[in-house]
């Protein structure tokens, strides 16, 4: 896997970087290691990402300045023996991996950060619809709420009005609890007992009317329905 990342590396940035063997294994192994490339289908959105580029200039950059102080350190060196001084010790600078993986990591941060928005924006969504759902779901369930349309759907529209002014921030529980908070006083105006078993009075919209009673009045005054 870490061959195939090396080279694919290579491939998009050869006419970009100047890229050697020691760079490429340097990010292959940050990328399984941290990028959580471990799969080949992983690879080709890590190596074209904004973010990988931007790691690599900054691996290069680190490196460059690096050559360049060791050249500036040997040219010093060269100087002081046409001067007839003493060359100074050598004490070349070796490349800091820990402030590097540091540095990288913070480029691969700041270019995921909007995607990471975006993902926890769309989940927040998702979870809002489905809280909506359950609740209305089991509002609507309710015999009492489903019997009166009418005030079912006065008082889901009222719960859904405060569920917004609040954030979305209610479970499906709460904006149930929340509805029937507001149906029960609906229900009351109307004159219903809803402590009691639902029982159809003919005015519901659950049930179909019983007007048997009618048409045992109808028949004893002789309103027999034509045949």
């Amino acid at each position: 896997m870490k061959q195939k990342i090396k080279e694919a590396l290579r491939q998009e940035y050869k006419s970009r970087l100047e890229l050697n063997d020691e760079q490429l294994d340097g990010m292959a192994a940050f990328a399984m290691t941290f990028a959580n490339v471990t799969e080949e289908s992983n690879i080709e959105e890590f190596v074209k990402n904004d973010a990988t580029l931007a790691m690599l200039k900054s691996y290069q950059s680190v490196l460059d300045k690096d050559r360049a102080k060791r050249k500036g350190d040997g040219d010093q060196g060269q100087q002081g023996t046409h001067n007839g001084n003493n060359p100074p010790e050598p004490n070349p600078q070796g490349l800091d991996v820990d402030a590097l993986v540091e540095r990288l990591n913070a480029a691969w941060e700041q270019k995921l950060q909007p995607l990471q928005e975006k993902l926890n924006a769309f989940e927040t969504a998702k979870s809002a619809e489905l809280a909506v759902k359950t609740a209305q779901d089991k509002f609507g369930a309710d015999a009492w709420v489903n019997g009166y349309p009418e005030l079912r759907d006065s008082a889901w529209a009222q719960a859904i009005r405060i569920y917004e002014r609040t954030g979305k921030s209610m479970t499906a529980d709460e904006l149930h609890t929340e509805a029937m908070e507001i149906f029960k006083p609906l229900a009351k105006a109307k004159g219903l007992d809803i402590s009691k078993p639902f029982q159809s009075d003919g005015g519901a919209g659950g049930d179909d009317a019983d007007f048997s009673a009618f048409d045992k009045a109808a028949e004893k005054l002789g309103w027999v329905e034509p045949k």
